[in-house]
């Protein structure tokens, strides 16, 4: 009897032990199916591209404003911007989490807008050299601009993020003009006056912009949102190379974009 109990023990043991087998192997089968998880690579280079809105205007010691006199002659400067648009891309490259620099290529339209006022003095000449006048002029400039920044991110929700970058940049004007438009009179005497309508164009190179420089760089700064991918950025730039030889003047933009992010696999 005991003998039969034990075989029965016996058996009961190996089916036992078979089951556990077979139960095991299925399970190793099953993992060996699952297929591997891959994580995504993370994107350390991003693209971008913008365009907006220029207001464009220069500056600068010899860029005279507001009352200007000599011996024989009185006037008065005003000095404005003239509004215009850009275009560009860049690409930024990420060395941390939040720190990354960039380069890009762009295209933006500048320049300003001069009126004067002039005339011959409070006092009568009785050698017939009065005058007297006023003319706008209008210079706008097509430039070409290669910008290098280097810049940071703020992260206030996983969509949302705040940057602000600076950096030098260099550029080329392709093609620029001026326009002068107004008129001046001359008073031979008391009694008689000659008007000369004035209408006066020239490029870069010749006349007005005889002495303008094609090249030139100068830094900027800007500062904006990303939101979804869409970006939203002011920019200011300020010329550090004279414009014009010989003159100490600068050009300044302030830019307005609107962008798109693409992420660089």
């Amino acid at each position: 009897m005991k003998n039969i109990k034990n075989r029965i023990l016996t058996a009961a043991f190996i089916m036992l032990a078979s089951v556990t087998a077979v139960a095991h192997e299925t399970e190793l089968q099953k993992v060996e199916k699952q297929p591997e998880t891959v994580k995504p690579k993370k994107s350390f280079q991003k693209h971008k591209v913008y365009a907006g809105w220029t207001v464009g205007g220069w500056t600068g010691a010899d860029f005279k404003e507001g009352v200007i006199s000599s011996e024989n002659m009185e006037g008065v400067i005003n000095n404005k911007t003239i509004s215009s648009f850009h275009i560009g891309e860049v690409n930024d490259f990420y060395f941390s989490k939040y720190l990354y620099a960039g380069c890009g290529f762009e295209y933006n339209r500048t320049g300003y807008k001069q009126k004067m006022n002039i005339t011959s003095g409070k006092y009568w000449n009785d050698e017939a050299a009065n005058y007297e006048g006023n003319t706008t002029t209008t210079v706008t400039l097509n430039k070409l601009s290669i910008p290098v920044h280097f810049g940071a991110y703020y992260n206030i929700t996983p969509k949302l993020k705040l940057f602000a970058e600076a950096g030098p940049y260099v550029s080329y004007t392709i093609a620029g003009r001026s326009k002068t438009e107004g008129y001046l009179i001359t008073h031979e005497d008391i009694h008689s006056d000659e008007k000369q309508e004035i209408s006066e164009k020239d490029h870069v190179g010749e006349g007005y912009l005889d002495t303008y420089r094609r090249f030139g760089f100068g830094a900027s700064a800007a500062a904006g949102i990303l939101f979804h991918g869409f970006l939203f950025q002011f920019t200011y730039q300020r010329g550090l190379s004279k414009t014009m030889r010989d003159s100490k003047q600068y050009e300044q933009n302030f830019m307005f974009s609107l962008g798109y992010e693409i992420n660089v696999k």
